[in-house]
């Protein structure tokens, strides 16, 4: 059996290896904004 783990995102069972969760998208590597996070979008072409 695979190792898991939550989304801390969502809270659904993913593998423990998992880099972004495969139900909400969320990147569990800390290298990008999560997924609904725009304001680095917003204000950019004002």
């Amino acid at each position: 059996m695979e190792a898991t783990k939550r989304c801390p995102f969502c809270g659904k069972e993913i593998l423990a290896v998992t880099v972004k969760c495969k139900h909400c998208g969320f990147d569990l590597t800390g290298d990008a904004p999560a997924k609904s996070d725009n304001s680095a979008a917003k204000g950019k072409d004002s």
